[in-house]
C-alpha cells in the first residue's frame, strides 16, 4: 500500500513538472465545440481524469472484495454451524456405541454363563452315564430301544413286544 502511494506521488511530480515546461496554448476540439487552453491545464486535467478513473475502478474492486468477504463470512458461519452439528452427532453416536458395546458385553457374559451351565450339565450327564455303566441296572434293553423291568419280562403281566409288520392274533 505504501509503495503505491509513493509511486503515485512520484508520478504526480513528473506530470506537474511536464505541465510547467509546456505553457503554450492549444485549441481543444470536442463534439460540441472548441476551447483554447494551455497544454499544462490539458495535461493536469488528463492526469486528474485518469486518477479518478483508477480510483473508481479501485473503489469497485473494494466493493467486490467486500461482497466476497461477506459471502465467505456467511459460508464460514454456516460451515461452523454444520461442524457443531456434526460434533453433536458424533458425540451422540459415540454414546450409542458405548451403550451398544456395554449391552453386547452383557449379552456375551450371559451367553458364556449359559454355555458354562450347558457344559456343566453335559458333564454331569456324562458322569451319570459312566456310573450307570459301572453299576448293573434293573432295566434290560429290548429291541427298538424299549426297556422293560426284569420282574415283568418272564411274568404274566409282561406286555408282548410287537415288531413293525407283525400282527397279533387278535388283530387278524
Amino acid at each position: 500500500m505504501q509503495i503505491g502511494v509513493i509511486f503515485g506521488l512520484l508520478f504526480g511530480f513528473i506530470i506537474a513538472f511536464f505541465a510547467i515546461l509546456n505553457t503554450e496554448t492549444v485549441i481543444l476540439n470536442y463534439y460540441f465545440g472548441a476551447v483554447e487552453t494551455s497544454v499544462a491545464l490539458l495535461v493536469l486535467a488528463s492526469a486528474i481524469c485518469g486518477a479518478l478513473a483508477i480510483g473508481l475502478l479501485g473503489f469497485l474492486k473494494q466493493i467486490r472484495a467486500g461482497f466476497a468477504i461477506w459471502d465467505f463470512q456467511n459460508k464460514s458461519r454456516r460451515l461452523n454451524k454444520e461442524v457443531e452439528a456434526l460434533k453433536e452427532q458424533k458425540s451422540a453416536l459415540a454414546d450409542d456405541l458405548s451403550f451398544l458395546q456395554a449391552e453386547y458385553e452383557n449379552r456375551m457374559r450371559e451367553k458364556e454363563s449359559e454355555c458354562e451351565d450347558l457344559v456343566r450339565l453335559k458333564e454331569e450327564e456324562l458322569e451319570s452315564i459312566k456310573e450307570q455303566k459301572k453299576t448293573p441296572d434293573s432295566a434290560v434293553p429290548l429291541q427298538a430301544g424299549r426297556e422293560v423291568e426284569n420282574d415283568n419280562v418272564n411274568g404274566a403281566d409282561a406286555e408282548t413286544e410287537k415288531q413293525p409288520g407283525e400282527h397279533t392274533n387278535s388283530e387278524l
